[in-house]
């Protein structure tokens, strides 16, 4: 089915990433210290290239905390620069920030309130024992359902009626439930049933169901005692929760008098229609559309568009501020603008359900920060952390744009080589494409335990056209693959890597084969001349990168604890983990550092000339 009729619930989710009480310090710079707690959650839940080709853990261990100090120098030398200030990244942190006092808030008001009874883990317990078959009658209209209901009493056959309705195709095999998978009031009344016997129509999210018990079975899935009753716990705190969200969703909102300005939306839906044909018009017409977007850039050009007047207008007006269309444009740009089709009607619905959306999030985290949630520690922790990731690859960013090379450069190393037997620049990738983040922590934790990766692309990828090859695209030239293609410059055959972050969502690569291609005799200058480029131009920047982090490390100190760095225990993943927020979103829980550590030898190998 499809639709699943929405009687079967979806569970909502939250992870919330704990700090450890008491932290060692395991390095610091200058006066900045890094801590065993952020050492071992930033290395237990990120991808490390090195750790399937390397089996000295230890060594892989100390490369991670060089690329970590090395961020933390990086951002202290940022800050000093000034570029906390730079509006780049205000607009990158501003939601961020926002993003995490709203779950503070969730925690505060909803999570830290969830309570239960011994009564409702009990009647939780006795019906996780069985799974309960049901077979069911459907209709968006409860008089039709109804009249149905009155048939039944009359003794009509439950079954002859449902042979006759549309919904039966889809119930060959009657519909398994257990604890948990419905909606709890609905559940009370099935759990009410005895076989042969039927509810009273029953209304939904989609409509409204008569439904009737066919068979109890034992639950094929039932685990030991202690991880039953953690199971149950579970579900009856998560039912628990959705109904305090629910209640809180509904009081605070409804004490909320909110407008948004009809010329500027309208002003926005046409300028999206323009900017979304541009981009897909042709695709269009080739039938090539996979998903419709519009991300970063493209959204916040959608500002320099619009008549000088809206520019300054007020959007939206809250009962105590208002929000100009930039700083709304910019919070677009960062989460991107998705429709189902290019037609005018879909972009409009799409663009009010954001704004919606929008509005909601500013609200709530107003309310958080009114609350002096700013303020909690764990949210200034996680807000630090990620500070200090943006500011080092903004100043990173700044630093490589100053790499050159020169066509002498170019021509000089095309002298120097024979391309027609020595270019390896045919690589054979296999990807999984995903625009979800909880896709990618599955895919990364069933990696982790030995699954094939063109299995997993088999079911997992996006990107129809690999989907039946398992993700693999063939001996393709490395410069025609975009990241993907630059990714494979660091990589051995065999090597696994990613997430990649790309404008179609998040791709994680096997590089399967690299060869030469040979197929000329000798190539030209102009078709390895881009190939030479990223080649030189990637070696300039490791090089750039590591002595400049020397320079910083003299400047600021750097002092390391071996004897902690050696005592911990880490789990080597080798994957990302998710972090479901409060009130929605999701992040990765934790930054990705960059992939650059030798500056710690040259270090060493200073400090020991002098």
């Amino acid at each position: 089915m499809k639709n699943l009729y929405k009687i079967f619930i979806l569970i909502i989710f939250y992870t919330t990433c704990f700090f450890a009480q008491q932290d060692r310090v395991l390095a610091k710079i200058g006066d900045y210290k890094i801590y065993e707690s952020e050492f071992n959650n930033r290395f237990d839940f990120s991808i490390h290239p090195n750790l399937l080709n390397r089996g000295d853990t230890l060594e892989i261990k100390k490369d991670f905390l060089n690329q970590l100090i090395a961020e933390k120098l990086l951002s202290l030398d940022a800050k000093e620069k000034g570029l906390q200030n730079d509006q780049a990244f205000i607009n990158i942190m501003t939601p961020l920030r926002n993003m995490y006092v709203r779950d503070a808030l969730y925690k505060r008001e909803i999570k830290d309130k969830v309570s239960y009874s011994n009564n409702q883990i009990k009647t939780g317990l006795e019906r996780f024992k069985h799974v309960l078959k049901l077979k069911f009658l459907f209709s968006k209209n409860l008089d039709e359902l109804n009249n149905i209901y009155t048939e039944l009493k009359k003794g009509a056959s439950f079954d002859s009626l449902l042979s006759l309705r549309i919904e039966s195709k889809d119930q060959i095999i009657p519909k398994e439930i257990t604890f948990g998978t419905m909606d709890k009031s609905i559940e009370d009344e099935v759990y009410k049933l005895n076989i042969s016997s039927y509810t009273k129509p029953i209304k939904s999210g989609d409509g409204f169901y008569i439904l009737k018990l066919v068979e109890i079975v034992p639950n094929p899935n039932l685990k030991d005692a202690a991880n039953n009753l953690e199971d149950v716990k579970r579900i009856v705190e998560t039912r628990i929760e959705r109904e305090k969200y629910l209640d809180y969703y509904h009081n605070f909102f409804a004490k909320n008098r909110i407008t948004a300005d009809k010329v500027i939306f309208e002003n926005l839906v046409k300028l999206f229609v323009t900017k979304f044909f541009e981009k897909y018009s042709i695709q269009k017409q080739n039938n090539k559309l996979d998903k419709i977007y519009l991300r970063g850039i493209e959204v916040n050009d959608i500002f320099y568009l619009m008549n000088e007047q809206l520019q300054n207008k007020e959007f939206i007006k809250l009962s105590y501020k208002s929000i100009k269309p930039k700083y709304f444009l910019n919070q677009l740009s960062m989460e991107g603008f998705y429709v189902n089709d290019l037609s005018e009607k879909s972009i409009r619905a799409s663009l009010s359900s954001y704004i919606r959306k929008f509005i909601e999030d500013e609200l709530l985290a107003d309310e958080g920060k009114r609350k002096g949630l700013e303020n909690d520690k764990e949210v200034k922790t996680n807000l630090a952390m990620w500070e200090d990731a943006y500011l080092s690859k903004m100043l990173m960013a700044k630093m490589i744009d100053s790499v050159k090379v020169t066509d002498d450069e170019l021509k000089h190393i095309y002298e120097m080589n024979d391309w027609s037997d020595t270019m390896p620049d045919l690589v054979n990738v296999a990807e999984i494409l995903t625009d979800k983040l909880e896709v990618i922590d599955t895919v990364l934790q069933k990696l982790s335990k030995g699954v094939d990766f063109k299995q997993l692309a088999g079911i997992y990828t996006i990107r129809d056209s690999l989907k039946n090859k398992g993700g693999e695209y063939g001996f393709s030239d490395i410069s025609s693959l975009g990241e993907i293609g630059e990714a494979t410059l660091k990589m051995q055959v065999g090597d696994i890597y990613g997430p990649i972050k790309t404008d179609e969502g998040y791709s994680i690569i096997k590089l399967i084969d690299r060869k030469q291609d040979t197929t000329l005799s000798k190539k030209s200058f102009e078709d390895v001349k881009n190939e030479i480029e990223k080649k030189i131009t990637y070696s300039k920047i490791k090089h750039l990168m590591n002595e400049y982090t020397v320079k910083l490390a003299n400047k600021f100190g750097v002092q390391i604890d071996e004897g902690v760095l050696y005592s911990l225990s880490n789990r080597f993943l080798n994957l990302m983990l998710v972090r479901y927020m409060g009130f929605g979103g999701e992040i990765f829980a934790f930054p990705y550092t960059e992939q650059f550590s030798d500056w710690y030898k040259l270090w060493q190998q200073q400090k020991l000339v002098q």
